[in-house]
C-alpha cells in the first residue's frame, strides 16, 4: 500500500484547487462555489464544510502553492517587482504633494512587509514585545518591593508569612509573585 504522502490528489481535488486559487475566475476565493464546480454534491451548507476540508488537506495546499507559483510567473509578480513599483508610487506622490496617497503607499508598503501584522515573522517586533514585557515585570517587582518595604515600616515587626499573605492579597499577586516568588516566574 502506498504511502499517504506519495498519493496524488483526486480529480476533483484537482478541480476544487483550480477553482478556489486560480485569480480570474469566478469561483476565485469562494470554497463553497469552488467545492460544487470540482463536482461535490450536496447543499450549499455541506459544500462549505466540504470546502473546510479541502483547504486544509496537504494535497490542496501543494496544489495551492503550484497554483500561485504559477501565477506569479504568468504575471511577472514578485516581492521585489512589487516592493519597486511602491516605491515609485511614494515618489510620484511625493512629487504631485499627496499626502494621502503618500500614506496609502506607505501603508500598503508596510503591509507587504509584514510591519503591521501581530502574527508577522518580525523579529523586531518580537524583540519589542519581549522588551515590553520584560520592562513591565520590572515595574512590577519595583510596585511589590516599594508595597512590601512600606509594610514593614508601617508594621516594624512582620514575619515571613505576612509578606506572603501581604503579596497574594496585593495587585502583584497577579504578576506571578504568588508565595513569595520574587522573580515573578
Amino acid at each position: 500500500m502506498p504511502n499517504i504522502k506519495e498519493r496524488k490528489p483526486t480529480e476533483k481535488q484537482e478541480l476544487f484547487a483550480k477553482a478556489m486559487y486560480t485569480i480570474g475566475l469566478d469561483t476565485f476565493g469562494n470554497g463553497t462555489e469552488s467545492a460544487i464546480k470540482a463536482g461535490y454534491k450536496g447543499s450549499k451548507n455541506q459544500m462549505a464544510v466540504q470546502a473546510n476540508k479541502n483547504i486544509r488537506n496537504a494535497k490542496i495546499i501543494a496544489l495551492k502553492q503550484g497554483i500561485q507559483a504559477d501565477t506569479e510567473k504568468k504575471l511577472d509578480l514578485s516581492r521585489e517587482k512589487q516592493h519597486i513599483k511602491l516605491e515609485s508610487a511614494i515618489a510620484l506622490a511625493i512629487q504631485c504633494n499627496s499626502p494621502s496617497a503618500i500614506v496609502s503607499a506607505i501603508k500598503e508598503q508596510n503591509s507587504m512587509l509584514g510591519y503591521n501584522r501581530d502574527k508577522a515573522p518580525n523579529s523586531e517586533r518580537q524583540h519589542q514585545l519581549t522588551t515590553r514585557v520584560s520592562d513591565e515585570q520590572r515595574r512590577i517587582l519595583i510596585e511589590c518591593a516599594d508595597l512590601l518595604l512600606r509594610k514593614q515600616v508601617d508594621s516594624k515587626d512582620i514575619t515571613s508569612t505576612d509578606k506572603i499573605e501581604h503579596i497574594d492579597s496585593s495587585p502583584c499577586g497577579a504578576a506571578g509573585l504568588e508565595n513569595g516568588d520574587a522573580m515573578g516566574n
